[in-house]
């Protein structure tokens, strides 16, 4: 490790808080970002419709089962610090060095922590295949972790464009590696050398395209603001982790992997485009908002923009695969999947729910409230878990009900809760749902009905079903509210690729 930074490392310790130009970065970091996950939606979409069929529901079930546990430990390798990174107007090398520092070993520890509990694992479900699953998992997680600082750097810079690049060489070298390993019959393995893969490409990329170099750890720089904002976010994370899969938990032990693998693709395939879309705005809005944090006029004009931008795009995106279940699960799983239609189908309550969760966390997030957000989520969890349970006697079918209606349940009242001394008032945002869902819907089970009736399958019966459901949503839209409504918001976007 070097004490003395490379020169071109400076940018990423400049003061940060200038205003100028904003609009214009913002459009084009958003621009960029949405682009390089477009060619990532791509890939994961393509690698799933092949993996579907070279690998079999069982194959996906038992890595989801190991997933879960992973991804959990995973999740506190960052302990929030990176976010903390980004959101503080001003921060020095010797800080993040020592960030960086904390991050190598939470990583280590969760690391020994996932290889120590794979025997465990293996145990609980019965499936000894878990354990060396479990292990080259474990060696991801501390590999990953070498990268967060990095990659923190590189988002509080608003560097759209490297991090696209790296996002999408991590996903493209996933990609290869699970398809040569299913073609070669590898199973569950392809699965796990594609999530190994993702980790060791990140963590070189970001190595390469941030040129800054750690120094070693000095006790008598204060870290202290880093830790209780990071520590608030963690707590979240670590509660807002353990309601959203506990559902796989309890399917994986009550039904086993068969049912586990259906609701997992199921799950994955919906939230899909979602992420693609939620994710991008979030890297661009994080840094944003933090930067306007005192300024609360365009504070509220740049987050209800974000937010009726997410809207337009995503709410149309859900209903389109209400109009569609069974001909889009047939077009990309195929016939093998076909159990996972009334999954899918009930999930897509949540869907909507979801493509709104990432807004309330850039307010607590960028204003740095996280532990106002770890407060909500300790009496929320216990509700989504309790949902769950309540389904689970009804199969993966009936959790994923109890998914969807605990999410709509809770949703008006945390949008209250997170708006509490912010400039951003809860019935604007009503305004956006309402009317999206108000054009959305009909269309969509307008759409599904007659597709049900007329028994449209295969390609041509997706874009049939497809082309009916955007006419409807054109002439509802249009009649209902004019120029204010979703079609003419989605025409805002070429005014924001202007501004780039």
């Amino acid at each position: 490790m070097s004490v003395n930074m490379p020169r071109n490392s400076d940018k990423y310790f400049e003061n940060n808080a200038e205003l100028f130009g904003l609009g214009s970065k913002t459009a084009r970091g958003g621009i960029i970002t949405i682009a390089g996950q477009g060619i990532r939606f791509v890939l994961q979409l393509g690698s799933t419709m092949i993996l579907a069929r070279l690998l079999l529901p069982d194959d996906f079930g038992l890595f989801g089962m190991v997933l879960v546990v992973v991804n959990f430990l995973n999740m506190f390798r960052d302990f929030g610090l990176s976010q903390s990174l980004i959101q503080r107007p001003l921060i020095t090398r010797q800080e993040v060095s020592n960030l960086f520092w904390i991050n190598l070993l939470i990583s280590f520890i969760l690391a020994i922590g996932t290889a120590l509990i794979a025997p465990c694992l293996a145990k609980f479900y019965g499936r000894g295949e878990l354990v060396p699953v479990t292990w080259l998992l474990a060696l991801g997680i501390l590999i990953s972790g070498v990268g967060l600082q990095h990659r923190g750097l590189m988002t509080r810079q608003m560097e759209f464009g490297r991090l696209a690049l790296v996002e999408i060489l991590m996903m493209l070298s996933g990609v290869v590696v699970a398809l040569l390993m299913a073609w070669f019959e590898y199973g569950y393995w392809a699965l796990a050398g594609q999530a190994f893969a993702v980790s060791v490409v990140g963590t070189l990329c970001v190595w390469v395209f941030c040129r800054w170099q750690p120094s070693f750890w000095n006790s008598s720089v204060c870290i202290r603001p880093y830790l209780k904002y990071g520590g608030n976010l963690a707590g979240f994370n670590f509660l807002n982790f353990f309601s959203r899969n506990a559902d796989n938990i309890m399917i994986g032990y009550a039904w086993g992997a068969g049912p586990l693998g259906l609701y997992t693709k199921a799950y994955g395939l919906l939230m899909l485009p979602i992420q693609q879309i939620n994710g991008p705005m979030t890297k661009v809005m994080l840094p944003v908002l933090s930067r306007l944090q005192a300024n609360d006029d365009e504070y509220s004009r740049f987050y209800f923009t974000a937010v009726k931008l997410t809207i337009a795009v995503t709410f149309p995106v859900v209903g389109s695969f209400l109009a569609a279940t069974e001909p889009l699960v047939l077009l990309f799983l195929g016939t093998g999947w076909l159990g996972a239609v009334p999954i899918f189908q009930a999930l897509v309550p949540a869907a909507f729910v979801s493509a709104l969760n990432v807004t309330t966390g850039w307010v607590f997030q960028s204003r740095g409230t996280t532990d106002r957000q770890l407060k909500w989520t300790i009496g929320a969890a216990p509700l989504h878990v309790l949902a769950m349970f309540a389904g689970l006697p009804w199969g993966a079918v009936g959790v994923a009900w109890g998914v969807s209606l605990s999410f709509c349940v809770v949703r008006v009242p945390y949008w209250y809760y997170t708006f509490k001394g912010t400039p951003l008032r809860v019935e604007a945002l009503l305004g956006m749902v309402v009317q999206a869902l108000g054009v959305v819907v009909p269309s969509a089970l307008i759409a599904s009905i007659l597709s049900e009736r007329m028994g449209w399958t295969g390609i041509a019966g997706f874009a049939v079903v497809l082309s009916l459901y955007g006419a409807l949503f054109i002439v509802i839209d249009l009649i209902l509210f004019q120029r204010k409504g979703l079609c003419f918001q989605l025409l805002e976007v070429k005014k924001y690729i202007k501004q780039a």
